[in-house]
C-alpha cells in the first residue's frame, strides 16, 4: 500500500438501529487497480461507499487516504480529496438539459442565472462526454431522457474532475452491452493512470474481465479478499451466499411447462413519435415474450404505451376481445388486468417515504381493485426480507424492494405482466427468487412482455424474443437464440 497509494479503510463498524450494516470491515483500494466489491444485497456495499464517499460517517474505525488519516464530512470533502462516485440511481437534476447537468459545477445550480454563455456551457458538456466516447442531445431536459442516458450523464460528470478514486456502484445496471463495454474500457484505462476505481456491480462476469482484486461482504463483514483471477464466478457466487439455497437452484425449464392457450394482447401498427413505429406483436396466456435490442431501441417506449403510461400516435392495441387506440390513463389498464414494474424503481416504482405494506397495497386501493392476496402473504410467497410491514420501503435492500413492486403487480391478479429491467441492480439470491416469480406467473396463464439489457436472462426466461433496432421489431426468435445472434441482430449486423 506504501509503495503505490490509495483509500484504506480501517476496521469500519456502523450500525442503523440494532442492524449492523458493517462489522469491523478493513479493505485496501490501491491506485492503479479496478477493485470488484462484491456482495448480495444488504451485504454491506453501498453503507462502506457511503462512508468511504462522506455521505455517512462511521460509527467506529477510519479511512485512509495514502495511509494519512483524513475526515470526510460531507461529499464535498471527499471530493476535495479526490474521491469520487457514482450512484446506482443517478442523482442529476432533472428538470435542467444534459449541458446543463454536465456543466453543473461550473454552471451552478442556478442555470439561469450563470455568466456562462449556452455555447460554453455546452462546450463544456461535449468535453465531458468525449471522456466516455458518446453524444447525447445537449439542450434535452435531463428528465425527459430514460434513465440509461441519465446515468451516462452522472458517469460522465464524475469522471470529469481526474479522481484519485472512483467508485462506481452499480454504473451499468441500466446500460447496454456496448455502453458498458466502453465504461468499462474507460475504467481500465483509468486504473492505468493511476486511479483506484472500484467496481460494485451484479454482473459479473463483465466485471471479473477487468478486476485486479476482489472483495466478497457478506453480512457486514470482508469473507474473501484477493486477486481477481484467483476466484471463479461460481466460487464468489457462492461466498456471497454463504452456502444457502439459492446457488444451487434450479429452474424448470421451458418445455417443462404446460401453458394455456389464447392470445391475451395484440398490438397492430402501434407507433409513437420519435420513439417507435409500426410495431406488430401478440403475446399468448403463459407465455413470455422477451425483446431485446439496445438502449434507445424503443424497448421501454414500446411497453410503456402497452401498459397504458404513455399514448401512441397511431395503431391499436387488442386486449381482453376489444381494440383500442390507446389506455385513457393508467388505471384503466391496471382494472383491465395490465401490470407493469418499471424499469426505474426509484423514480418510477417506489413511494420511499411510505411503508412496504402501503407500497404493496397502493394500487388496489387507489383504483379499487380487490386484492388477491394480504401484503403479509406476499412477503412470505416473495420471500422479502423486512422487519416488518411497517416499515419505509426505502429501508430495505434493492433487491427487496424489487421483489415489493413486483408484490403490487402481482396482488392485483393480472392477466399481462410487462416487466421492464425486473433484476436491475438485483443480487444474485433475489434474482433467482425474481426468475421463479416470473415462471410462476406464466405457468398459471398470466401472459409476460419481458424487458432486459441482460441477455442470459432474456434466452433463460423468454419462449419467444424480438429484437428492437431504432424503433422497431426487426427480428424474431423462437426459444433459446443464442447471445451472439441477439447482438448482432440489435447492431445490424445479422447474417
Amino acid at each position: 500500500m506504501d509503495e503505490v497509494g490509495g483509500l484504506r479503510v480501517v476496521d469500519v463498524k456502523k450500525s442503523f438501529g440494532g442492524v449492523k450494516a458493517l462489522r469491523g470491515v478493513s479493505i485496501e483500494f490501491k491506485r492503479g487497480f479496478v477493485h470488484a466489491l462484491l456482495g448480495a444485497n444488504g451485504a454491506g456495499k453501498s453503507t462502506l461507499i457511503s462512508i468511504c464517499t462522506g455521505a455517512l460517517a462511521p460509527d467506529h474505525g477510519q479511512v485512509e487516504m495514502d495511509t494519512i488519516p483524513i475526515h470526510l464530512p460531507n461529499p464535498r470533502h471527499a471530493k476535495q480529496n479526490g474521491i469520487a462516485v457514482v450512484h446506482q440511481e443517478p442523482a442529476v437534476m432533472p428538470s435542467l438539459t444534459v449541458a446543463q447537468n454536465l456543466a453543473i459545477e461550473e454552471v451552478g445550480a442556478m442555470a439561469i442565472l450563470s455568466r456562462l454563455s449556452p455555447a460554453r456551457v455546452r462546450a463544456i458538456a461535449r468535453g465531458k462526454l468525449a471522456r466516455l466516447g458518446i453524444d447525447l442531445p445537449l439542450d434535452t431536459r435531463l428528465g425527459d431522457l430514460p434513465v440509461s442516458m441519465r446515468q451516462l450523464v452522472e458517469i460522465a460528470r464524475a469522471l470529469s474532475g481526474d479522481p484519485r478514486v472512483l467508485f462506481l456502484d452499480e454504473p451499468n445496471s441500466s446500460l447496454s452491452h456496448e455502453e458498458t463495454d466502453r465504461l468499462l474500457r474507460v475504467c481500465r484505462a483509468m486504473a492505468d493512470g493511476g486511479c483506484a476505481v472500484v467496481f460494485v456491480t451484479h454482473r459479473l462476469r463483465e466485471v471479473f474481465s477487468i478486476a485486479d482484486e476482489a472483495t466478497v461482504l457478506r453480512d457486514g463483514l470482508v469473507v474473501w479478499t484477493g486477486k481477481g483471477s484467483s476466484v471463479t464466478i461460481p466460487e464468489a457466487v457462492s461466498m456471497m451466499a454463504g452456502g444457502g439455497t439459492h446457488e444451487a437452484r434450479e429452474f424448470t425449464t421451458k418445455s417443462d411447462v404446460v401453458k394455456p392457450a389464447g392470445i391475451v394482447v395484440r398490438v397492430e401498427g402501434l407507433a409513437r413519435k420519435n420513439q417507435f413505429v409500426d410495431v406488430n406483436l401478440e403475446v399468448a396466456a403463459g407465455e413470455v415474450l422477451g425483446i431485446s435490442g439496445l438502449i434507445g431501441s424503443g424497448r421501454t417506449e414500446l411497453v410503456s404505451a402497452i401498459a397504458g403510461l404513455t399514448r401512441p400516435s397511431d395503431g391499436r392495441i387488442m386486449f381482453g376481445g376489444r381494440h383500442r387506440r390507446s389506455w385513457k390513463d393508467p388505471g384503466q389498464a391496471w382494472r383491465a388486468g395490465v401490470s407493469m414494474v418499471p424499469e426505474d424503481r426509484q423514480h418510477d416504482g417506489l413511494f420511499s417515504g411510505m411503508s412496504v405494506e402501503w407500497n404493496m397495497m397502493s394500487v388496489c386501493r387507489s383504483l379499487g381493485i380487490a386484492p388477491i392476496s394480504t401484503a403479509a402473504q406476499m412477503v412470505d410467497r416473495l420471500g422479502i426480507k423486512t422487519p416488518s410491514l411497517s416499515v419505509p420501503v426505502s429501508s430495505l435492500s434493492g433487491g427487496n424492494q424489487q421483489k415489493v413492486i413486483l408484490a403490487r403487480a402481482m396482488l392485483t391478479g393480472p392477466r399481462l405482466l410487462i416487466l421492464d429491467e425486473p433484476t436491475r441492480g438485483v443480487d444474485v439470491s433475489a434474482k433467482a427468487d425474481i426468475y421463479a416469480l416470473i415462471r410462476e406467473q406464466a405457468s398459471e396463464g398470466c401472459a409476460v412482455i419481458l424487458v432486459s439489457s441482460e441477455l442470459d436472462e432474456v434466452i433463460e426466461l423468454s419462449d419467444r424474443v424480438i429484437v428492437m433496432r431504432q424503433g422497431g421489431i426487426v427480428k424474431e426468435f423462437g426459444a433459446h437464440p443464442t447471445s451472439s445472434q441477439l447482438i448482432a441482430t440489435a447492431f445490424g449486423e445479422e447474417a
